[in-house]
């Protein structure tokens, strides 16, 4: 109705709505969860990999929430009073710059071919061992969106990652722009009609995907968007669907308890990865345990899992909100147990400086942990790129060297958000953080 809407996206103004929020917001489910192991008492088969190709050191490529929008026109008006600008309508006074604008504007599609084109390069000198692609690949413009717009764009990005990065492995996931409507994911259990159904959108993306993913993601790419994949001997990538829990993909609101079975399928591959001694990374596009981006029992129930399998689940990968943020999450008795890194966006939308980030990665060797030990940001000043008509990626900032860390474990994360909660006691510390 009405008025549980208001009540669970106004909560402010509607504060007298009955359970609206508890409506969509269920708290009396939980997934199941196998007991834990006490003891490991399985072998891991990352010593199955042949000497020749142990490696201590991988590169990861995270690019997140490109945006690229197609009708971008340089010298258009960039303030426009509207959702999108810089596409129509010449300004003398603010004027669209050419590789694109800090104000409310996406990315031109020739910024985004520079950036993979002088990446394909890098790639070429030290090569990334795979890239991470989290989602969010059409502009802003969602009201003139439809099904063969949503399609041609999620091919165009396929086919500029495989021209540029013709040999290296890419695992992505769905961000809440990437369907049409914008934000429609119905979970498989929903009836929802040849009119609203988004079979033909799973459909797609496991053709788009099929270039990097093995037929074994197939079932699961094609019930909601989701899949696991054996990456290495001892090593998992987990990509989900996380706009099963986004409030705003309404279907979420009619029956929150676990869309499509994903978070019990997820504890199955995380059970079958524990008794084959694998280490696992999950992927996906909006953060669990962001407020108020993910449902709160979604949240709570993938945090129980994310504790159950600490020991295996190594780190976590999400984009959606453009900005360089990371997650702590804390066992009940307050030690860190997880950290999930959520990448800054390549669009520019809004008053952002694109960029797009690469961690170091311990692994394929003996004692391999398949954990984050550091990353490095990369931007892109538009203003200078523009006066200069030549785009010039920088390194912003090296994680290790700007906090004065050897290595970012979770329990040095907590550290440093101790030393930043401290503001007084530790105020260099806290302003490298928020520059």
């Amino acid at each position: 109705s009405a008025e549980s809407i208001c009540g669970i996206c106004l909560p402010y103004f509607c504060p007298d709505i009955p359970d609206a929020r508890n409506s969509g917001n269920r708290s009396d489910w939980l997934v199941s969860l196998p007991p834990l192991r006490r003891k490991r008492t399985w072998k891991s088969n990352i010593m199955e990999i042949p000497t020749k190709t142990l490696k201590v050191r991988i590169k990861i490529l995270h690019l997140s929430d490109v945006h690229i929008d197609l009708q971008y026109k340089v010298g258009s008006n960039a303030v426009c009073n509207e959702p999108l600008c810089c596409r129509s309508q010449i300004n003398e006074t603010n004027k669209a710059w050419k590789w694109g604008d800090y104000r409310t504007c996406d990315l031109p599609w020739w910024t985004v071919n520079d950036v993979l084109q002088k990446l394909s390069k890098t790639n070429q000198e030290e090569p990334f061992d795979y890239i991470l692609w989290t989602g969010d690949v059409p502009a802003h413009d969602v009201w003139s969106q439809n099904r063969l717009n949503q399609l041609y764009m999620l091919h165009n990005i396929t086919s500029l990652l495989v021209q540029y990065f013709p040999n290296t492995p890419v695992f992505p996931a769905v961000g809440n722009h990437d369907s049409f409507p914008s934000n429609n994911f119905p979970p498989a259990s929903v009836n929802t009609g040849a009119a609203y159904s988004a079979q033909w959108f799973y459909n797609a993306l496991w053709k788009a995907w099929s270039v990097w993913l093995p037929s074994s993601t197939k079932e699961t790419i094609e019930l909601g968007g989701f899949y696991s994949t054996l990456v290495k001997p001892g090593f998992r990538i987990v990509s989900l669907n996380t706009n099963f829990c986004y409030t705003e993909n309404w279907w979420v609101w009619l029956d929150p308890v676990d869309p499509s079975g994903m978070l019990q399928w997820f504890v199955k591959v995380l059970t079958s990865a524990e008794m084959s001694g694998e280490k696992v990374q999950v992927i996906g596009h909006v953060p669990p345990g962001k407020q108020p981006d993910c449902i709160e029992s979604w949240s709570f129930n993938y945090i129980r899992i994310l504790e159950r399998f600490q020991h295996i689940i190594t780190a976590q990968f999400f984009g959606h909100t453009h900005n360089d943020e990371i997650e702590l999450i804390y066992n009940e008795d307050g030690t860190p147990m997880s950290v999930a890194y959520i990448a800054p966006s390549l669009t520019s939308y809004i008053f952002m400086k694109p960029a797009y980030r690469v961690y170091d990665v311990d692994g394929y060797h003996a004692n391999t942990t398949w954990s984050v030990t550091n990353h490095r940001t990369y931007t892109l000043d538009l203003k200078k790129a523009h006066q200069t008509n030549k785009p010039n990626w920088l390194l912003e900032y090296d994680a290790c060297d700007a906090y004065n860390q050897s290595y970012l474990s979770a329990d040095n994360w907590g550290d440093m958000i101790g030393q930043w909660e401290k503001f007084l006691t530790n105020k260099h510390a806290t302003q490298a953080f928020y520059q």
